[in-house]
């Protein structure tokens, strides 16, 4: 499952995303739970995560439990997991609601226009503020790492 798309949304009035046709198919196909993951991440976006894939990925992180009592920083990566996650129930129409606490961390307005975008194995919610912001680290990121790789080639010997 992939989900490569970018698009503009509305968060209704009452906090509620409607959830694209395509990406209802593409969760359906991978859920047959009808729940999603709802994950704050850093970058200052919600990750909406097919159950089947946030279950993946903890999978993929439990391997350190034995360690947990005695490493501080882990105890505070499964924190941080588990205080800024959710699972959420996809309505009847198509809807996910957005708790509180994850608009207010991440400044989403109910009634205002948000960016939904795939992210490939999931789908992130952006205000449209921080998607711009999102946009245009990407793009600096993608300058700088061509720029050090046309560098790179130039200082190269050349054959000859």
């Amino acid at each position: 499952m992939q989900f490569c798309f970018q698009g503009k949304c509305v968060l209704d009035a009452n906090s509620r995303l409607k959830l694209p046709p395509l990406l209802l198919m593409d969760l359906s196909a991978s859920n047959n739970s009808g729940r999603v993951m709802l994950y704050c991440l850093p970058e200052g976006c919600l990750g909406i995560f097919p159950m089947s894939e946030w279950e993946n990925l903890r999978r993929l992180g439990s391997n350190d439990t034995d360690d947990v009592l005695n490493d501080a920083a882990l105890r505070r990566q499964h924190r941080r997991i588990g205080s800024l996650s959710q699972s959420e129930v996809i309505s009847n129409q198509g809807r996910i609601t957005i708790p509180v606490m994850f608009r207010d961390l991440l400044g989403l307005v109910a009634g205002s226009d948000v960016m939904l975008v795939g992210a490939e194995k999931w789908v992130e919610l952006w205000s449209i503020k921080a998607w711009e912001q999102e946009q245009q680290i990407i793009a600096e990121h993608e300058k700088k790492r061509v720029a050090a790789d046309m560098d790179a080639d130039l200082k190269s010997p050349q054959p000859g």
